[in-house]
């Protein structure tokens, strides 16, 4: 079964994985923050400390002050409180500084390796995975783990160590009214688990519903033009309002959910006060406890149930970064794309043979997507300085030989060799150094002119203006300025279609590649640029060997040979010429086309 299941799919399903595994593989993300950490929790315990001296400060001077009517020592038991008042606010201090501090470098390496990972990912998971779900994972997932982290995690230790500090003062205070609240105590944290997995589910499908608004959002727009062209406005609109409502739902279901969880922590924690009271003042009346013992019993408990009650926000954190940490993790945990078990050889691959054998050969190759075949068996041939151009009719296969000779996937069945290497014997990023590749829908990066045609290579100032002025470039500049200067937006924003092609074209060109990979475009640009482009795309062909992914027929015929390739397979192959004079696909498809060009003139 060649199919795999959608991330989004999976996660649907519930991954499980314990949360105590979760937390220890986030934290081996602040290995390398050990200075930050150890801060961090120096803080914390210097934190409670002073958190506890408060109220035993106040013990001192209700004991030993204000019931026997003395003033001896008073200014000595106010300085405890003091210090543990102005300790609290600098220690406190410290470990929020120290513990964003962690919480961004440690995100910053955890964003950096997902990054990483889906560089290194498969062509297939992003075939199989929306845009939006990946760009929510580096987002909004990532996000949550930093506040987990920041303001979760740490916190949350601090608060525990707390807690147990106080219990621990709780019970030397007095045994008894320890005892008593004991009871309060283990009917809440049964509360706060009973609901908890509750929490866990409705965050996930929060975060679900998140991704596809996101989805959603970057479809619609990243169509508009499509979207106002068609008239499918009331449509989208209607997928959006079922998106939203989805999402919107979702936050309902958490909402009713923490409309029990934070009442019901808090009376619990207001019931546990007025218990103390009751049996405290009971045994103040007694005599078995000091005015000043209640009292700081009672200053014990608000600083013991304050965690409490912000632990119910803590667990919303931890919840919500644990359902996001999974997702983070189902894609780190993914095998990289094959190209990256190879290690790069010194010098890459050296093309064999001299002119006329053989750089490009496809033996009996079978590839599909899923489980539909796209190609059945094709063999294909290109010598070296031969130019070849692929025709046929649209889902022919003409893409898919491109994606398997740039080693974005393997072939089901079958032996692609270049250069005469096997593609499955060698690293696919050696074999992408000697090939250039022009799309069809150029793809520019936001940038100079200049730094989408070196494509990351070194800048070769005398090469870089001779690649420009083959492109007409050059020319195009000299009334914008500079070309080194010249802004280009997100995906060639600000330039025309046919200066997208011309700077792809370029780019192609300053490679100076062993094999050419041009597929042309189909859009259609003004008589101009349409010229300039052509010319363009002749100085690139000139003198290599190269593959054109034809659709306009118009511009092949200067090809060495055409491959005319149907349901899979090559059902024709000649010179231009050749094909013309059998009555087959190409002959078909040239006629349809010159007339839709006639049809076109006419209309102008």
């Amino acid at each position: 079964m060649r199919a795999t299941v959608l991330l989004e799919e999976r996660e649907g399903r519930g991954l499980s994985r314990g949360d105590l595994s979760l937390l220890f593989r986030l934290l081996s993300f602040t290995k390398g923050q050990i200075p930050y950490l150890v801060l961090s929790l120096a803080s914390m315990g210097l934190a409670t400390l002073s958190t506890i001296l408060q109220p035993y400060g106040l013990k001192l001077i209700v004991d030993r002050n204000f019931v026997p009517g003395r003033t001896e020592g008073l200014f000595i038991n106010a300085g405890v409180f003091a210090a543990g008042v102005i300790g609290s606010m600098v220690f406190g201090y410290l470990q929020m500084v120290s513990v964003a501090a962690l919480g961004q470098r440690t995100i910053h390496e955890l964003r950096k390796e997902l990054f990483e990972k889906i560089l290194r990912l498969p062509m297939t998971f992003f075939d199989r995975t929306h845009s939006g779900w990946i760009v929510a994972r580096l987002v909004s997932d990532v996000d949550a783990v930093n506040e987990m982290i920041s303001s979760g995690i740490v916190s949350s230790i601090a608060d525990v160590f707390l807690m147990a500090s106080i219990a621990v003062v709780l019970f030397l205070l007095d045994a008894g009214l320890f005892l008593t609240l004991m009871g309060t105590l283990i009917i809440l944290i049964l509360f706060v688990f009973l609901l908890k997995g509750k929490l866990r589910a409705a965050n996930r499908e929060v975060r679900r519903a998140t991704a596809d608004l996101t989805r959603s959002l970057q479809e619609t727009v990243g169509g508009l033009e499509v979207v106002r062209a068609f008239g499918r406005e009331e449509k989208v609109l209607e997928e959006f309002r079922k998106v939203n409502a989805r999402y919107v739902e979702g936050g309902k279901r958490l909402s009713k959910i923490y409309s029990l969880y934070f009442p019901g922590v808090e009376f619990l924690s207001h019931f546990g006060l007025a218990l103390i009271i009751l049996v405290g003042g009971y045994y103040f009346r007694q005599g078995s406890v000091t005015l000043g013992t209640l009292v700081a019993f009672i200053g014990y408990l608000e600083k013991f149930f304050g965690p409490v009650r912000d632990m119910t926000d803590k667990v919303s954190v931890l919840q919500t970064a644990l359902a996001a940490a999974e997702r983070i993790f189902s894609i780190l945990d993914l095998p990289p794309s094959r190209e990256f078990s190879f290690r790069q050889e010194k010098g890459g691959i050296s093309p064999r043979g001299g002119r006329g054998e053989a750089v490009v050969e496809m033996e009996n190759v079978t590839f599909g997507y899923d489980d539909e075949e796209v190609l059945r068996g094709l063999s294909l041939k290109v010598r070296r300085g031969e130019r070849v151009a692929i025709v046929g009719l649209t889902g022919a296969g003409k893409s898919t030989i491109v994606n398997l000779l740039l080693s974005f996937y393997e072939p089901w069945e079958g032996e692609v060799r270049i250069f005469g290497h096997s593609l499955s014997e060698i690293s696919p990023r050696e074999v992408r150094e000697k090939i250039a590749f022009v799309p069809q829908e150029p793809f520019l990066f936001e940038g100079t002119v200049v730094e989408n045609v070196t494509g990351g290579l070194p800048l070769d100032e005398m090469k870089l203006e001779r690649v420009l002025a083959i492109c007409d470039i050059l020319k195009d500049a000299e009334s914008t300025g500079s070309v080194s200067s010249r802004q280009v937006g997100e995906r060639g924003l600000g330039l025309s279609a046919g200066e997208r092609q011309l700077v792809a074209i370029a780019r192609a060109l300053y490679r100076d590649p062993e094999l050419l990979i041009l597929d042309e475009s189909a859009a259609h640009l003004d008589p101009k640029s349409e010229e300039k482009v052509s010319r363009a795309v002749r100085r690139l062909l000139a003198g290599r060997t190269a593959i054109v992914i034809a659709h306009r027929l118009a511009t092949v015929s200067e090809c060495d040979r055409i491959v005319v390739i149907a349901g899979g397979k090559v059902v024709e192959e000649g010179t231009h010429d050749e094909l013309l004079r059998r009555d087959g696909l190409y002959r078909k498809l040239w006629r349809l086309q010159s007339m839709e060009e006639k049809r076109e003139e006419s209309e102008r």
